[in-house]
């Protein structure tokens, strides 16, 4: 019976397994307020959302960590709640 390798799993600089990716969400006034490591971009997305203590407040803000820093990934745009 022939034996499956196990998978390997690569290492970025940062710690994380390939695949992941680190956001963090900023408030309108430009400040961190929270930091992840996350699997896909629709969990990235949700996370945003409920990272935002007042979804009708716009300037909320979403980045991913990228080669050169810092990339723009998502914004609030308010509600009419």
């Amino acid at each position: 019976m022939a034996r499956c390798a196990k998978p390997v799993i690569e290492e970025r600089e940062k710690g994380n397994a390939v695949g992941m990716a680190t956001y963090r969400v900023l408030n309108p006034h430009g400040d961190v307020v929270d930091t992840k490591d996350i699997d896909s971009a629709g969990d990235a997305h949700a996370w945003f959302v409920d990272s935002k203590a007042d979804n009708s407040e716009l300037g909320w803000r979403m980045e991913v960590r990228s080669d050169n820093g810092w990339a723009f990934f998502d914004d609030s745009e308010g509600s009419a709640d």
